[in-house]
């Protein structure tokens, strides 16, 4: 999902002018990575850095890698939970819907509850994102074009790197969404306890699917049949 809004001009200079050197000493890339650091942009006005943090999301958590389902130090033993990617559906509201009113429609493992956005009618379609929280919000810098790369360095060190999405032009903003998984909280398990799920690393040349598995803890306020979002690690084996 993109976001666009337009900004003022940023800077007379380029932006690309600016950060070619500093790109070319730190990462030895080619110049059409760009590096922006989210605690103190390298270029901004007060009021509208390029990189802006979201803040955190309860629901999303840092999964782990492992060997498999084990036994915990409280004896339970962890359980398998099913995944999907980020995920759109659309579901009907009924004649009788009313406002703030949740409902249960097909989700992708099964039936999921869903509170529709204000202002939605009674028989109107509506379209559901089963997705985790972005974490940043990104405007794209002068000099830079759709499709290009932008390497940034997070608070924690670690250095991420986006594509600008192809509608998104200078002077507009767009999301960024974490590397996750949506994890379905399996039955008889509760807030707290550990899951264990597989996620596909790579597929091999015959399309043999290369899987690790991960362990992630289910947040607070979830029962079974929610989602919630677990970050994935790097590949054991990268």
């Amino acid at each position: 999902i993109v976001e666009k809004r337009t900004t003022r001009k940023l800077a007379a200079m380029s932006f690309s002018d600016i950060l070619r050197p500093l790109c070319s000493k730190l990462t030895g890339k080619s110049h059409d990575h760009l590096l922006l650091d989210d605690g103190e942009p390298i270029l901004q006005e007060s009021s509208a850095p390029f990189i802006t943090p979201l803040g955190d999301d309860p629901f999303t958590v840092q999964s782990e890698h492992v060997q498999g389902p084990a036994i915990g130090p409280d004896g339970k033993f962890e359980r398998e939970a099913l995944t999907t990617p980020a995920v759109e559906f659309t579901a009907d509201l009924p004649p009788s819907y009313k406002e703030g009113q949740t409902l249960r429609v097909v989700g992708p493992h099964g039936p999921v509850e869903v509170l529709p956005p204000p202002g939605s009618q009674p028989g109107s379609s509506q379209r559901f994102r089963l997705a985790p929280k972005p974490e940043f919000r990104v405007v794209v810098p002068p000099g830079v074009e759709p499709g290009m790369n932008m390497t940034f360095k997070g608070s924690n060190g670690v250095h991420i790197s986006i594509k600008v999405p192809p509608n998104v032009g200078q002077g507009e903003a767009f999301m960024v969404n974490p590397p996750a998984l949506m994890v379905r909280v399996p039955d008889e398990v509760q807030a707290g306890d550990a899951v264990c799920f597989r996620h596909t690393v790579r597929r091999t040349e015959d399309d043999r699917e290369v899987t690790e598995w991960c362990r992630a803890r289910v947040p607070e306020g979830l029962q079974p049949g929610k989602y919630f979002a677990a970050r994935l690690p790097r590949p054991a084996h990268a």
